[in-house]
């Protein structure tokens, strides 16, 4: 069930996999950091259907980690929870549109959505 949203004219998206150190540092940091100077913001979150974490060289990752995607519902019940191919056949003109026009300007550390 999803909590009513509120009145305020902002929003929070976020977006990522919700690796193991969520519950203790990742969540800590944005109630912290961000929810406590955006207390009338809603907040909605997107993750993907998946129990293990791709291995990301560029975050340190040496291994694949497990997931637990239901600690999501920690930051909100706001979420919506995708595979990988239902989020690319949704959103594959607009990834692609981006990736042909925009990336040149992100520089090296931004030009994949994958």
């Amino acid at each position: 069930p999803k909590r009513p949203l509120r009145t305020g004219k902002c929003a929070l998206l976020f977006f990522g996999l919700i690796k193991e150190s969520f519950a203790s540092l990742t969540l800590p940091s944005i109630q912290k950091n961000i929810l406590s100077i955006n207390p009338t913001c809603d907040i909605f979150l997107h993750t993907y259907n998946v129990t293990h974490s791709p291995l990301n060289e560029r975050n340190g990752d040496k291994d694949a980690l497990e997931l637990n995607i239901s600690q999501v519902y920690l930051l909100t019940l706001n979420v919506t929870i995708e595979t990988v191919e239902e989020f690319y056949n949704i959103r594959k003109e607009v990834l692609n549109r981006t990736r042909k026009f925009h990336h040149k300007k992100w520089g090296d550390c931004c030009i994949s959505h994958d």
